[in-house]
């Protein structure tokens, strides 16, 4: 099973508005019913958007494949942002 995460982020300097929307593909290997339950009951995901951080090694050995930026899938797809403050940093 698989899903796509989103995010969404603005760059306002001066006059200037930057936008930029980062897509994520991640795919799960299948899980059982016992060890969802593991996994719910070992970890805090309720906390999370989409009941999971990718970070948690537990977590990690149930995912198959991520198509795009891991850092989007953690929550701010670093390199994108760094890319598009460049040109205003250096």
């Amino acid at each position: 099973r698989s899903h796509r995460v989103y995010t969404g982020f603005v760059l306002l300097f001066g006059d200037n508005t930057y936008t930029e929307c980062v897509s994520t593909t991640v795919e799960f290997e299948p899980m059982t019913d016992k060890e969802i339950q593991r996994y719910l009951l070992s970890v805090k995901p309720y906390d999370k958007a989409g009941a999971y951080g990718i970070q948690d090694p537990l977590m990690a050995c149930f995912i198959k494949r991520i198509e795009g930026c891991y850092y989007n899938v953690v929550g701010l797809p670093l390199s994108r942002v760094y890319k598009a403050l460049k040109p205003i940093l250096c």
